[in-house]
């Protein structure tokens, strides 16, 4: 929101900015996480749940979802 509103003031000055707009994500399905730091380089054999925080879906024990992937 910031990087729009900012850019609305550079432009308004009469600088040139990129384009920018808002928009809305709509999410229906899938987990979604916040992994801890250094957790997220998904190199074979490293996967660890502790280290995956899930914000969505908490109550699923799968985290198939990111442990498969290749």
């Amino acid at each position: 929101m910031r990087e729009k509103v900012a850019a609305d003031v550079f432009k308004n000055a009469g600088v040139v900015v990129s384009h920018t707009a808002f928009y809305t994500l709509y999410l229906d399905h899938g987990n979604l996480y916040k992994p801890e730091d250094g957790s997220a380089d998904f190199i074979e054999g490293t996967f660890s749940q502790n280290d995956f925080t899930k914000k969505t879906n908490e109550d699923a024990a799968d985290w198939s979802d990111v442990e498969n992937k290749p």
